[in-house]
């Protein structure tokens, strides 16, 4: 048990990057305002940082798996700015109407990517800007926090942004 971490998973748009309907250019990948430092304040703390996104564009046909790809190349490099290094990205390339296992509300991608990096979900958090997210999360084992304007009634904790979001880890060195 002593290998045994702890994690943020993060949805990918609307919640670390600014929600750009269906991107496609990686170069049009940009954070939200704070999220950088939030994702750098949870790295050091201990947390490993994953991301576990819907890209329900793939399945749609309006960009490639290879487009989405390349956008989370560059979300990496933006990030090594921050000192952040992305444990996983993890993502459902699937349409709603496909109804597969990996696409969020589902915990499937959260239960994977813990069993391959020996991650205690219990211990972990998934932190979202929609009711998918908050269930997946919950349905994993991890405490929730919603970003949003709205109180999610779900989810573990409601905040307005991901740099609200920090608050509610402990050890949090700041």
């Amino acid at each position: 048990m002593d290998n045994v971490k702890k994690a943020v998973f993060l949805d990918r748009d609307g919640t670390v990057i600014i929600d750009k309907h269906y991107l496609k250019d990686p170069d049009d990948v940009e954070l939200i305002n704070g999220a950088g430092r939030a994702l750098s304040d949870m790295a050091n703390s201990g947390y490993l940082i994953v991301i576990i996104s819907n890209q329900s564009g793939i399945g749609r046909g309006m960009m490639a798996d290879s487009d989405v790809r390349l956008q989370h190349q560059r979300l990496s490099v933006i990030l090594e700015a921050f000192n952040v290094h992305l444990a996983s990205i993890k993502y459902c390339p699937h349409a709603p109407e496909n109804h597969c296992s990996c696409r969020k509300p589902s915990p499937k991608l959260i239960l994977d990517t813990a069993d391959e990096l020996s991650i205690d979900c219990t211990g972990s958090f998934m932190i979202g800007d929609k009711d998918s997210d908050i269930i997946a999360g919950k349905n994993a084992g991890c405490k929730t926090i919603f970003i949003g304007e709205n109180n999610n009634e779900s989810a573990t904790y409601s905040v307005r942004s991901i740099s609200e979001a920090v608050n509610f880890l402990p050890n949090l060195i700041k």
